[in-house]
């Protein structure tokens, strides 16, 4: 990418010098007529305008949406921001930024990106549901907490920011276009000479954006399989701190957590409707969970149903995700597997439940 992306721009810095230098030879070989003039200065806006399609990027930056987040602190959660320090030191990677939490059955990295997290390290938030922690034991949110802190340990992290900027880098450059386009009908249509060296200009803009989604096709077809291995690193890394098993439980469950919040939320819903509320939408959540379990006739670990491979089919998709647009998971039975094949034992795992945190 690096490489395509910078012999376009030596080749659309040649083709502006070209194209002014072009002009200035008209002057000398026509003179400084009106139409040799305002040549010059339509090839000459026109290799600028290219210029600046291909560095205009460079100022952009991605603000990560927060709506319905709240940020928490160590002050007021001091139980959970111990165990998030633990981990970090246990794993061997940076404190979050920020830590929020959310209603959602899910639990995330997120950063604010530009071009420039590209060379220099961006520090990472953490996103935790608290329908997640309220479906979870201690030890099966810190395995939880340690998938996400092993994403933010491993170096193939750094491939998954830069392959995800590129992914934006080229987007820009290929679909947003509105500023370019208007520029051309703004200054094009004021003379038909200028008309014809903005349409020359657009037409090598139209060349560069077919090589840009040639790259993007190849860039992500490439990173399908890293993006996989990414996740089966961070299983890893939660499983040497919590054992094989939690993980299989925390993972399995986490479908029916998220079915159960969902009954909850529809139920609420109607109720609003009827101009009723409840006092606490997450203690229902977890009387539909235990009540999901014993229609389904599961084990139970405390309150907490244990789900088997075979129950997963019944649930929607695991939702414990790295939000970033460049990821591709795979599938639970998967992930189980190779937790499995890790079987790594830990003894009196504690299974107190986590919303005490």
């Amino acid at each position: 990418m690096y490489t395509t992306y910078f012999l376009l721009v030596l080749l659309g810095i040649s083709i502006a010098i070209a194209m002014t230098l072009l002009g200035i030879q008209l002057i000398k070989i026509f003179g400084g007529n009106f139409i040799t003039l305002i040549t010059t200065l339509g090839l000459a806006v026109s290799g600028v305008t290219l210029v600046v399609f291909l560095f205009k990027f460079v100022f952009l930056k991605s603000i990560s949406n927060t709506e319905g987040f709240r940020e928490i602190t160590k002050v007021q959660h001091p139980q959970l921001f111990q165990i998030i320090e633990d981990l970090t030191i246990e794993i061997g990677t940076d404190v979050p930024k920020k830590v929020f939490i959310t209603e959602q059955v899910n639990a995330s990295v997120f950063y604010d990106s530009s071009f420039w997290s590209m060379i220099f390290p961006v520090r990472k938030n953490l996103m935790i549901g608290y329908s997640l922690v309220n479906a979870s034991t201690k030890d099966e949110l810190k395995g939880i907490l340690a998938h996400e802190f092993g994403h933010f340990s491993q170096r193939s992290m750094k491939v998954g920011r830069y392959v995800y900027n590129c992914n934006r880098v080229i987007y820009n450059l290929v679909y947003e276009n509105n500023s370019f386009e208007e520029t051309i009908e703004r200054y094009g249509n004021s003379h038909y000479i200028l008309k014809f060296t903005f349409l020359l200009a657009a037409f090598i803009v139209r060349g560069f954006q077919w090589i840009l989604k040639k790259v993007y096709e190849f860039l992500n077809i490439s990173y399908l399989s890293v993006s996989r291995e990414m996740e089966f690193h961070a299983d890893a890394v939660a499983t040497h701190i919590v054992g094989s098993d939690t993980m299989i439980d925390s993972l399995l469950r986490m479908d029916l957590a998220d079915k159960a919040y969902n009954s909850v939320v529809e139920f609420v819903n109607e109720k609003y409707s009827e101009e009723k509320k409840i006092s606490n939408l997450f203690s229902l959540q977890k009387d539909v969970l235990q009540f999901f379990g014993e229609l389904n006739n599961l084990e139970f670990k405390g309150r907490y149903p244990l789900v088997t491979i075979d129950e997963i089919d019944k649930y929607q998709k695991s939702r414990l995700i790295i939000k970033d647009q460049w990821a591709s998971h795979p599938t639970t039975e998967e992930r189980v597997k190779k937790i499995k094949e890790l079987n790594i034992k830990k003894t009196n795992p504690n299974n107190a439940e986590a919303n005490v945190l």
